[in-house]
Parts: structure tokens; sequence; C-alpha cells
């Protein structure tokens, strides 16, 4: 079922982003013919343009994952969707995950659109160029292991900022609130942020740090990784309770518009 409601989501977010991407790379293409030219106006237009996009790309994913929670589990729609034979765990999953696979897409599409730009679209040289960095990351494991440490961090600090919105639209939605659901979800996400900067501050403040310069990356390294171990074991603890509280509040205190 779980893949069912993702395939319905994914359905509603192509029709919104795939125009988008479309004419980012359009207006990718035109930012490269115009870019040697001595058209000066057009390419100040045409820069223009593309940077609005990739705007409008970044305020609408937020924007689209706060429409499709509120309008089908919040409004109206809520009355089906909890009337289907499916956990309530499984739709939001759905909603988190889709919401998760375009962002993965448009930052792909950011790539695309910077080498069409710059003229990076030869084949062969793209080749060589990962094949060198994959023999670099082969060589280098402590470069490996900062990767995996940006990664890892860039998807929990998503995940975590979804959630966030996920639970502070559910607080929102709580009957004693019914004359003031926006105000009280965006106050929910900012005390909800603040709680959440506090606890990792105290983790930070609190860890030993022996930095030693003459060892260069591999220090870092170390260094990242055993200070990494105890943000992705929070993280993890506080993007499940973000999960929980929002479950919780979906099945025991709904309060449908």
């Amino acid at each position: 079922m779980l893949g069912k409601l993702l395939k319905y989501e994914l359905k509603a977010y192509i029709r919104i982003f795939i125009p988008i991407y479309i004419a980012i790379i359009a207006m990718s293409f035109l930012n490269r013919l115009f870019g040697g030219s001595e058209l000066f106006q057009m390419q100040f237009i045409m820069t223009t343009v593309l940077i609005g996009l990739f705007v409008a790309l970044y305020v609408l994913s937020i924007i689209i994952a706060i429409q499709r929670f509120r309008k089908n589990l919040l409004g109206d729609e809520g009355y089906l969707m909890f009337t289907l034979p499916v956990k309530t765990s499984s739709i939001i999953i759905s909603k988190y995950l889709a919401s998760l696979i375009f962002t993965i897409l448009s930052g792909l599409v950011a790539l695309l659109s910077f080498m069409i730009i710059f003229n990076a679209m030869n084949i062969s040289e793209i080749t060589l160029a990962f094949n060198e960095i994959w023999n670099g990351l082969s060589s280098q494991p402590e470069f490996r292991t900062l990767i995996f440490i940006i990664s890892s961090g860039l998807f929990l600090a998503y995940s975590t900022f979804i959630l966030q919105i996920y639970l502070s639209l559910s607080v929102g939605q709580l009957p004693k609130f019914n004359k003031h659901r926006n105000i009280v979800a965006l106050a929910t996400f900012f005390i909800i942020n603040v709680i959440i900067g506090h606890v990792n501050n105290s983790i930070i403040s609190h860890m030993p740090i022996d930095f030693d310069y003459e060892s260069g990356i591999s220090q870092v390294s170390k260094l990242s990784a055993n200070g990494s171990n105890y943000m992705f074991i929070i993280s993890i603890i506080i993007i499940g309770l973000l999960f929980a509280g929002t479950v919780y509040i979906l099945n025991k205190k709904l309060n449908l518009e």
C-alpha cells in the first residue's frame, strides 16, 4: 500500500515540477547561447530568469510539501485519506519520500543546468572526472568519511526539517487552536527549531576537541567522525520523536477542517 501512496504523491509532484525542470534546462541552453555574445542585455535577462526559476524551485519545494500534507490530511480530503485501509505512518512516509525524491531531482537538475551553462556536457570528460574522483576516494579513505558525514548530515537535516513542518501543522489543527491554526503552526515550528538548536549546541559544547593542525585531513576526518556519531544518534532520535508525535496527533487528536 505504501507503494501505491507514493505513486499517487509522485504524480502530484510531477505535474508541478517537471514543467519547471524543463524551463530551467531551456533557460540554461539560452544562457549558454548568449553567454559568449555581445548582447549583454539579453544575457542579463536570461541569467535573471534562470535565477528566478531556481528561487521558485526552492520555494515551491517547501510550499508543496506543506500543501500536500495539509490539504490531503488536515483538509476535506482527510476524510477520504483516513478511511483507506492503511496506517497513518505509511501516509506520512509516502509524503516524506516524495518530497525527498524531488529534492534530490532538483539538485540533479541544478547540476545539469550548470554543466550546460559552462559547456561541460562532454561525456568523455565527465566520465574521466568521475574516475579521477573515484580513484581519489579509493586512495584517501579520510575523504570518503568526510563525504559520508556530509551526505548523511544533509539527509538528516532535510528529514528533520520536513518532519518539523508535519508536526507543526498537526499541532496547529488541534481543536483548541481552531481560530489560530496558521499562527500556532508557525509558532510551533519556531519553538521546535529553537529546542533542536539548543540540544545540538549543548552536545557540541560538550564534545572533546583535540585538533592537531599538523595531522591534516586525517585528523579532521577523525574529529568529524567522532563528533558526528553523537550528532547522528541525536538527529535520529529527534526525527523519531517528530515522526511519532505527528502520527500520535493524527491518530488520536485529528480535527479536520
